[in-house]
């Protein structure tokens, strides 16, 4: 869940294969390849949020289901911020 939300390149990707889920082709499992190797090269890359340093990670999430009226499919967003809570 930390990925997802935190790597926007990574939350498009996993939206949109999940739109496909009830009917997966060829194309979608080459992409969640591509996915897998992005990830691993990307393992060292990381944030590391220590308790106690003031810091504040506040997230919002948006959902729309079966919003699209051609396809039925549903759309979500999300928005995180990370701030200061040191602010008076």
């Amino acid at each position: 869940m930390y990925l997802v939300n935190t790597q926007l390149d990574i939350c498009f990707v996993v939206d949109t294969l999940g739109q496909y889920m009830v009917e997966l082709r060829r194309v979608h499992y080459v992409v969640v390849k591509h996915l897998f190797r992005y990830l691993i090269g990307m393992v060292e890359y990381r944030l590391r949020y220590v308790q106690g340093d003031g810091v504040q990670l506040v997230g919002y999430l948006d959902s729309e289901w079966v919003g699209s009226v051609v396809d039925r499919k549903s759309t979500s967003g999300c928005c995180f911020s990370l701030g200061s809570d040191m602010i008076s």
